[in-house]
């Protein structure tokens, strides 16, 4: 499966890394960063389907990562790729989070 980060989920999830790095420990960034690189694993074992999802709106799907502080938005561009629109702490005022996701 192919992954396309978007320049947003890039800036996004550096912004939260460097939370973390800031003002948490080295063990919650670990924390996040394994179930990201998780969820890339299941993609490659394909178990990831759009159904499986929750859904923001039709087309855009979402999962919980880092303990469910952070959410990631995806979108299906075809069956063999996936592009992450953005991460989000979920701390944050959620009407920032639709004027992003309309982008």
């Amino acid at each position: 499966m192919k992954v396309i980060l978007t320049e947003l989920a890039e800036e996004t999830l550096q912004e939260i890394t460097d939370f973390l790095k800031h003002k948490w420990t080295q063990r919650e960034l670990d924390s996040l960063l394994q179930d990201y690189y998780a969820f890339l694993s299941s993609l490659d074992d394909k178990i990831i389907k759009p159904r499986v999802y929750k859904t923001f709106d039709r087309k855009i799907h979402y999962a919980l990562i880092g303990k469910k502080q952070v959410t990631i938005f995806f979108k299906f561009e075809s069956e063999h790729t996936i592009k992450i629109l953005l991460f989000w702490a979920n701390k944050k005022n959620p009407s920032l989070l639709k004027n992003l996701l309309k982008k």
